[in-house]
């Protein structure tokens, strides 16, 4: 019995979309395969100079009997939107190390490009795709301007905010454990423990995205 042309359309159509998607997802992700080495270049990149002085000034705080705080605390106030600080009197060590990792302004901006570029991807293509139903085999709609392009990037730009917001705040945690577990730590262990801890983070999000 033969398929019906609609039912073969929308099979066809189907793994379009899935294939589109699948594009989506791996273009996010090699974003942020690229702001995990970046950030932990990042702490790398902090001096000798401002390391030592930084232990240098927790030592002093020490001697002196200054509350310290290294507990998993993360501070309401958020000078941006996507902004996460530590709790008022983390060590001086733990703020270098989490200003140094952070993600700020430039990637959330970049985040917003992408989920534009994406999402404008994705709805010309399905415009397209109803195009294609009505007969309509050369239109080729281009996503770049008008108030669909301007509404999208508004979303995005939430979203980008969002997903910054959520990642400072897990990523300052981090850090207050480690400067738990390790008090002695370097910045190479800052960096390759949070580094670890973000690919981690990657792969978990990933599997989410794909239930």
């Amino acid at each position: 019995m033969p398929i019906p042309h609609k039912t073969r359309q929308d099979a066809e159509d189907q793994r379009h979309r899935a294939k589109v998607n699948a594009q989506i997802l791996k273009d996010i992700q090699q974003l942020g395969i690229r702001f995990r080495a970046e950030g932990k270049q990042r702490v790398l990149d902090i001096s000798d100079a401002e390391w030592q002085a930084a232990v240098d000034a927790d030592r002093e705080r020490e001697k002196a009997d200054d509350w310290l705080t290294i507990e998993a605390d993360v501070s309401e106030a958020r000078p941006k939107p996507w902004e996460a600080t530590l709790a008022a009197g983390s060590s001086d060590v733990m703020n270098l190390a989490f200003d140094a990792r952070a993600e700020g302004e430039p990637e959330v901006l970049r985040l917003q490009a992408e989920l534009t570029g994406q999402r404008g991807k994705a709805y010309a293509d399905e415009l397209g795709v109803q195009a294609r139903r009505a007969g309509c085999d050369q239109y080729r709609p281009v996503m770049r301007h008008g108030p669909e392009w301007v509404a999208l990037g508004q979303e995005s730009g939430r979203d980008a905010e969002s997903i910054t917001r959520t990642f400072n705040n897990e990523m300052a945690r981090q850090v207050a454990k480690i400067r738990q577990e390790v008090p002695t730590a370097n910045r190479y262990v800052y960096a390759k423990r949070l580094g670890d801890w973000a690919d981690k983070r990657a792969i978990h999000k990933e599997k989410q995205v794909s239930q």
